[in-house]
């Protein structure tokens, strides 16, 4: 079984002007929210792999405990009193988890590509495991090199390298223990400064030029709004990339 850490804590500043004062996962794409497709999304991907949910949350928190309470979803949240950064707060969310193996995933994003070959991947090496694909986003987010078997380093603006697809599975231990326990400069740890790059982690790269939709941008809400609800309806067949 696997505990998925939904990383749903983040300020949102930049989607401000779109949703005003809500929580990221929340934002209305038609007549659901963000969260609801992401489950759904997550039920695709993953194929029959049992799993739970635990939402790592911060800012708003209140606006995500009433939504459980009203649509009774069966789905764990782990509170940070203060911003601790990604890996701060999937750390505190591990204390939720009841299985050892753990997925970590960016809750403002889904992509192409089966969750379920990179989670028997992962099974298979027994090291943390980041999933990785070519994008047409590559000149956005951090973009990874790698050799034949694990990621080697980082860049930005680097079309010919991976991009991050917002996942990485690994350990519930090794989650609580490796890579900085603080930074110098005093503010929340991240995953990908504070232990991807400090760990040697695999990687699974999906097949092919990957779409995906981080919907923290506005423009890419926008997207969102019209691709989302035809994703869904159509069983999350995604458009394939030229």
């Amino acid at each position: 079984m696997l505990s998925i850490i939904v990383l749903a804590g983040g300020l949102g500043s930049r989607l401000y002007p779109k949703i005003g004062a809500c929580p990221k996962i929340l934002s209305k794409i038609g007549d659901l929210t963000f969260l609801l497709y992401l489950l759904d999304w997550l039920n695709k991907s993953l194929d029959d792999v049992p799993s739970e949910v635990i939402l790592s949350t911060g800012y708003l928190h209140e606006h995500i405990d009433s939504f459980l309470r009203d649509t009774a979803l069966d789905i764990k949240v782990s509170r940070e009193m203060q911003q601790l950064g990604t890996l701060g707060g999937a750390r505190l969310a591990t204390s939720y988890c009841l299985n050892e193996d753990v997925l970590v995933l960016n809750g403002d994003t889904l992509f192409s590509g089966s969750l379920k070959k990179a989670y028997f991947t992962y099974k298979s090496l027994a090291d943390p495991l980041l999933v990785v694909g070519r994008s047409t986003h590559s000149s956005r987010y951090e973009c990874y090199e790698v050799d034949d078997s694990k990621v080697s380093g980082i860049e930005y603006d680097k079309p010919y390298h991976v991009v991050s697809m917002g996942a990485l599975f690994i350990s519930k231990s090794r989650l609580k223990t490796d890579g900085r326990r603080k930074t110098s400069d005093g503010k929340g740890l991240m995953m990908d400064r504070d232990l991807i790059r400090c760990i040697e982690c695999k990687y699974h790269i999906i097949p092919g030029i990957n779409e995906f939709i981080d919907i923290g941008v506005p423009d890419e809400y926008d997207r969102a709004r019209n691709l989302l609800p035809e994703l869904k309806k159509h069983g999350w067949q995604w458009p394939k990339m030229a």
